[in-house]
Order: structure tokens, then C-alpha cells, then sequence
């Protein structure tokens, strides 16, 4: 049985939006180093088809300048490339043909084809919303641009706005003073009535 409940979010996440549910931070975690953005990507495994190596330089580019990728993340990165590289090569060679071909029993099937391209293209978006590569997975880890910014900077400022307007907070001594006295309510048992 998996998991219940919502995904968790990454620590940078909760950190950009300001840890709304004001749980602690788990300890950062990161596994395997980092590729630093200034770095030159990493260059393709070998194996790559001619469909995959251009994939792997194009999102390998976009995940280091993203921070996205650490070493550790090279191969899931492969399986993407490959996925997409196979996508893209079923669509070319259905092209010409029919979407709809004869069966062994002279029925009309689905072309293999358009489910060899249908599922590279369901593992491919399954990979990549592992990386925050699509839109849905960009929004829900405040990646989507908004006028220009990413949203993270955007509730970042607002953040900061807020905690700027809330008052000053008690100090020990004024949090321990006696609160006024205020009226109580009766109740039947005090009022000594009986029911």
C-alpha cells in the first residue's frame, strides 16, 4: 500500500513559501553532489540513439541552470531522454501509416505504434514531473512565472510585507501579567436554580 495523503514538498518549497504550516523543516537531504549552474551540463551518457542525445543535451541544460540535478539524478535523466527519444521516433515512423491497421483475425487495431509513442510519452511526463518540467509540477513547487518572476520570489515579498505589518510581540514579563477580569457567565448550577 503507498503512501496516504499528499505528496510531501521539498524543504526548498516549504522555505519559499515561508513554512505556512509552521512544522519544522525536516534536515536538508542531498543525495549524491550537486551540479553547480556554472558548470557545463553533463554530457550524454553513451548508448544514447539519435532520438535521445539531443533530449539528454537539451533537459541536462535546463536541469543545471534550473539546480535541478544532482549526480545522483543522471540516470533517472537518461530514462526521460529516452522515453521522449521514443516518443518521437514512433510519431515519425506512424507518419505515413494508418492509425488504425488489420489484426492477425482481419480486425481493426489500434497501430502498436500509437501506443508504443502513447506510453513513452506517460513514463516521460511521469519522469518529468519528478524534476518540476512540467506546468502542473512547476506551479505546485512555485515555479510558474508570474509578470516576469517566479512565484516563490512572489510570496517570498509578501512574506516579508506581512511579518513588516504584525505588531510587536509580547515580551516574558507582559505575557505573565494578570489579565483583566472579565464577566462571567451564570450558570444553573451557580445561579442555584435546579431544573
Amino acid at each position: 500500500m503507498g503512501r496516504r495523503g499528499p505528496a510531501p514538498e521539498p524543504r526548498e518549497l516549504r522555505e519559499a513559501k515561508g513554512n505556512p504550516g509552521r512544522r519544522p523543516l525536516p534536515a536538508p537531504v542531498l543525495v549524491g553532489e550537486r551540479v553547480a549552474p556554472a558548470a557545463a551540463p553533463p554530457e550524454p551518457p553513451d548508448g544514447l540513439d539519435e532520438y535521445a542525445r539531443p533530449v539528454w543535451v537539451e533537459l541536462a541544460r535546463l536541469a543545471t541552470e534550473g539546480q535541478l540535478l544532482t549526480l545522483s539524478d543522471l540516470a533517472v535523466l537518461e530514462g526521460l531522454a529516452v522515453q521522449v527519444g521514443r516518443a518521437r521516433q514512433a510519431r515519425e515512423q506512424l507518419a505515413g501509416q494508418p492509425l488504425a491497421v488489420e489484426g492477425a483475425q482481419s480486425q481493426w487495431i489500434v497501430n502498436p505504434l500509437v501506443r508504443v509513442e502513447r506510453d513513452a510519452w506517460t513514463l516521460a511526463l511521469k519522469i518529468a514531473k519528478e524534476f518540476g518540467m512540467t506546468p502542473s509540477a512547476r506551479a505546485s513547487l512555485g515555479l510558474t512565472l508570474n509578470l516576469g518572476r517566479s512565484v516563490a520570489l512572489d510570496v517570498d515579498a509578501r512574506i516579508n510585507r506581512r511579518i513588516a505589518d504584525v505588531p510587536k510581540t509580547l515580551t516574558v514579563s507582559e505575557a505573565a501579567a494578570p489579565k483583566p477580569a472579565g464577566r462571567r457567565r451564570k450558570t444553573a448550577a451557580a445561579s442555584g436554580s435546579a431544573a
